[in-house]
């Protein structure tokens, strides 16, 4: 009840004031008590932000146009479309056309860019873009799924701190993006304790909902024990990164944490 009481409160100074001030930045509420149903458009998520900040980061990205903000998750989406199905929840939906004031650097960063509120400047925001995404396996041991390898930790000393299939033939590791993303670098963190040497003859391959997969590169030994840097010549381009092993025998997919380093792609 009393969150119910002071989310009634937010909303009434909200309507009252018609504009939140976010640094040069204002914005009205497009729509009350409605979130977003699809991640299609998701450009990026923000874990225990405020939704000042929220509408900030939208700023200071050309491609994002619109927010949805959920007070009960304290968490902040950014979307790349503001035509986008909804439903009720609790949350704040603020479409970019909302936002009132000078928007950084013009409005003009692109193809990754996040503008340097510093310097007025756009530059590349170069990150590790598969973290806290979504990632499919072909199968998974217990206590040891797809979130482990994307959760930011590169501990790796026991399978509790790893993502690992079952042994089977050719087993596979896909993560989505969500969008395309521009990646230059694949950093992988192997299991330290034991079976290194299972990581080997390893393909990974990329591809978008338009596009049919493509070698992004191909390991045929066994990668180094702790950590494996592959220094692409030429970025991979996609949504999905598909890793598989290509053994003839039936064998385990283990990786502690998997790192692709790049930016997003909004043109």
């Amino acid at each position: 009840m009393r969150e119910m009481e002071r989310d009634r409160l937010l909303q009434a100074a909200l309507l009252f004031s018609s504009v939140l001030l976010i640094c040069s930045v204002t914005f009205k509420v497009s729509e009350y008590s409605t979130c977003v149903s699809t991640k299609d458009f998701l450009l990026k998520s923000f874990l225990k932000v405020s939704i000042s900040t929220c509408v900030r980061e939208c700023s200071l990205r050309l491609s994002c146009m619109a927010i949805d903000y959920s007070k009960r998750f304290v968490l902040c989406n950014l979307f790349t479309s503001d035509n986008v199905a909804m439903s009720k929840g609790p949350c704040w939906f603020v479409r970019k056309i909302d936002f009132i004031g000078e928007i950084p650097c013009d409005g003009k960063c692109i193809n990754g860019e996040r503008c340097d509120e510093e310097t007025n400047e756009c530059k590349i925001s170069v990150k590790n873009v598969a973290y806290q995404k979504w990632a499919m396996m072909s199968s998974f041991l217990e206590d040891s799924a797809g979130d482990k390898l994307i959760d930011g930790d590169i501990t790796a000393t026991s399978i509790e701190y790893c993502s690992s299939t079952k042994e089977e033939l050719r087993p596979r590791i896909t993560i989505e993006l969500a969008r395309n993303y521009k990646v230059y670098v694949i950093i992988i963190y192997n299991r330290q304790d034991c079976c290194q040497e299972r990581l080997r003859n390893l393909s990974i391959k990329v591809y978008s909902l338009d596009t049919e997969k493509k070698v992004c590169v191909h390991e045929p030994g066994v990668l180094d024990p702790i950590k494996h840097v592959f220094h692409l010549d030429k970025p991979c381009i996609g949504r999905y990164f598909e890793l598989r092993i290509l053994d003839v025998e039936p064998t385990t997919l283990t990786i502690c944490e998997l790192q692709l380093i790049g930016y997003e792609i909004t043109d």
